[in-house]
């Protein structure tokens, strides 16, 4: 085969791989739905909320990662305060351990098919 001919083949079976390749984004919107935010997300890519717990009014992260066969997958929540609202108990193969001032469960592993989060403010990732 001529190697232009080739090199011509190439490109075009790469260029049809990448536009057939699925983008996924993470889409921060407000409350009316309008888009405020949004990131491009890879494979397993983890990405976490931090927040305010409304009861507590103590500082929460929850870590999350994206498996786009089974939606978005809770792994870890940290906080520094234990009382109404927060969670203590585990579930499965799931750990929680509490030091430095703070207490964590982690493997989670809890799959969520979509994910709605209300707020008063929104800083960015």
């Amino acid at each position: 085969m001529n190697p232009k001919n080739l090199s011509k083949i190439t490109l075009i079976l790469v260029a049809v791989i990448f536009t057939c390749s699925p983008v996924h984004f993470l889409m921060i919107r407000s409350a009316d739905g309008s888009v405020i935010d949004s990131y491009t997300l890879q494979g397993t890519e983890e990405f976490a909320v931090r927040y305010i717990h409304s009861v507590q009014k103590t500082p929460v992260l929850e870590v999350f990662r994206v498996d786009f066969r089974e939606g978005i997958e809770l792994r870890e929540t940290v906080y520094t305060d234990f009382g109404a609202g927060l969670p203590f108990l585990v579930e499965g193969s799931a750990v929680f351990e509490s030091g430095g001032g703070k207490f964590r469960i982690y493997g989670i592993k809890k799959y969520l098919s979509g994910c709605c989060l209300s707020g008063r403010s929104f800083r960015g990732l």
